[in-house]
């Protein structure tokens, strides 16, 4: 059975608004340019969506109030330099997030990724990472080597596992965009590099970036990797593998 859509403006449910030429208006333009926000009641749950900097408060309230008698789980998409998307199992913890979201609607987001050690962080380490650094080596199929040039500050990309996160959802191209150089994505990411190469020993740690997935829309992504340092056979170049998963982080933005 498909999703029942429904558009909420001003505080109230409206019929999905037309265009001039009487066509229903797009997603995007409803939701950036005319303040709207998007429910969606699936048969496995229920999705809120909106852009944090223009929807109007009044609707955000609505629709907190609104889900109330039904069933979760509630996903919340928002819009903040790329889409966030988070899950909630009860319609009182949905509630509870959105209005503490609109209250935070003035805040812009500078940086376009975050990384965060383990120390002090309510997370705990995914059990594949653990596994990991038990053994103290990477997982070849699922992991990405790069060669790091710490003279000149480049990071480049010598291959990509096939059943790694990177090509799992970019594939094994190395032109995709966490495969490019210089960008802040590249610049802050490649700092824990130098590090486990730096003390000679396994670095991990949580990410949370902002990027360009292959459709062209901006997500964030979090996930929790391990670097280990490591040199290749027969070469003197220094190289790291790294190996990523998605799991919960603990890099609170709002």
């Amino acid at each position: 059975m498909a999703a029942q859509e429904f558009w909420v403006s001003d505080g109230r449910i409206v019929l999905r608004p037309l265009d001039e030429h009487g066509k229903p208006c797009s997603e995007r333009n409803l939701l950036q340019q005319k303040n709207h926000v998007k429910i969606e009641l699936g048969d496995k749950a229920v999705s809120i969506t909106w852009y944090m900097a223009v929807a109007n408060w009044s609707c955000l309230y609505f629709v907190s109030e609104w889900i109330s008698p039904f069933q979760g789980p509630f996903h919340l998409i928002f819009f903040n330099a790329g889409w966030f998307e988070e899950s909630y199992q009860t319609s009182r913890a949905a509630k509870n997030r959105i209005e503490q979201l609109v209250h935070k609607s003035d805040v812009r987001l500078s940086a376009r990724v975050y990384t965060r050690d383990f120390f002090g962080s309510t997370t705990r380490i995914s059990d594949e990472l653990i596994d990991l650094l038990k053994t103290g080596e990477p997982d070849e199929d699922k992991a990405i080597i790069c060669q790091v040039d710490a003279d000149i500050g480049k990071i480049d990309v010598e291959s990509i596992g096939k059943k790694s996160l990177l090509a799992e959802i970019w594939g094994e191209a190395h032109t995709s965009y966490p495969c490019q150089t210089g960008h802040s994505y590249d610049k802050t990411v490649s700092k824990a590099y130098y590090r486990a190469l730096n003390e000679n020993r396994p670095i991990y740690d949580q990410v949370l970036a902002s990027m360009v997935k292959p459709n062209g829309n901006i997500h964030w992504i979090g996930y929790q990797r391990v670097i280990f340092p490591r040199q290749r056979q027969f070469s003197k170049s220094n190289h790291v593998s790294i190996n990523c998963v998605l799991a919960p982080i603990d890099i609170p933005l709002f």
